[in-house]
């Protein structure tokens, strides 16, 4: 080439397209240059990143835009609308189709519909969960959790089926408990009486009555038989035997309970 005296036209033609500004290339442009700046085109638009990295902050190679990027298809897209569009304001992604890949199993819409299928909704408060039970068993939860409020068979009563007042209490059932204390005051030619009037009725006649002496009030009283003379729902009487006993021992007081409906 020197001998030829052509080193100098090989040169400038070698690099005619150093210093260009404008004009079209025709085919591919290459850059091999490997960790220094490998190509910038147009203003703002392809250049070598400030980083050798793949993040946020910086990459290798960067694509940079006002506004955003649109990917456009040449087939039959006859107003030139993009199929994919990168958001590089907000950092958002626009698509016209769907995401596919390994990782959903197909396409991204399918995979989240199938999730949605089997996630449950908040509006119905846990009456779309498959198998409640299996479901109650995993958070540890024992058969006591599907019984009701009730008073029935596998029913649990809570406090309201409890009611009770002074000397008395009602138990789920219904079953009436009744208790106090009673001095004799009454008598007949063979027994004294310690009347006793209960709280409330009974629905019927209580089932049964026990009395015990509170104590010896009298030193008239000894070997004690009690006896009870059921009346009605609301009263009984507790009789005690006078045998050697002549006046009404009424410092004496008598434990009495009652069980009935």
């Amino acid at each position: 080439m020197n001998n030829l005296g052509l080193r100098d036209t090989v040169d400038r033609a070698s690099h005619s397209l150093d210093t260009r500004t404008g004009g079209k290339v025709n085919g591919n442009v290459t850059t091999n240059q490997l960790f220094t700046q490998a190509v910038t085109i147009s203003d703002g638009s392809i250049a070598a990143g400030k980083l050798d990295a793949a993040s946020f902050e910086g990459n290798n190679i960067e694509i940079r835009s006002w506004n955003g990027i649109g990917l456009n298809s040449t087939y039959e897209n006859p107003n030139n609308v993009a199929s994919i569009y990168f958001d590089t304001r907000g950092g958002s992604i626009g698509l016209q189709g769907d995401i596919s890949g390994p990782k959903w199993g197909g396409s991204f819409s399918d995979w989240v519909d199938r999730k949605t299928q089997q996630a449950l909704t908040k509006s119905a408060n846990g009456a779309d969960i498959p198998d409640k039970k299996a479901f109650a068993n995993n958070l540890g939860l024992t058969e006591t959790a599907y019984r009701t409020i009730g008073n029935g068979t596998h029913q649990i009563p809570d406090m309201s089926f409890f009611t009770s007042g002074r000397d008395w209490f009602k138990m789920p059932d219904g079953r009436t408990i009744q208790y106090g204390l009673v001095n004799f005051s009454q008598d007949n030619d063979v027994f004294f009486y310690a009347k006793v009037r209960f709280p409330i009725p009974f629905t019927d006649r209580p089932m049964c009555v026990q009395a015990t002496l509170n104590g010896m009030g009298s030193v008239d009283v000894y070997l004690p038989n009690l006896g009870i003379d059921l009346k009605d729902n609301m009263s009984v009487d507790i009789v005690l035997p006078k045998q050697r006993i002549t006046r009404i021992p009424r410092e004496q007081s008598v434990f009495w309970i009652a069980i009935g409906y």
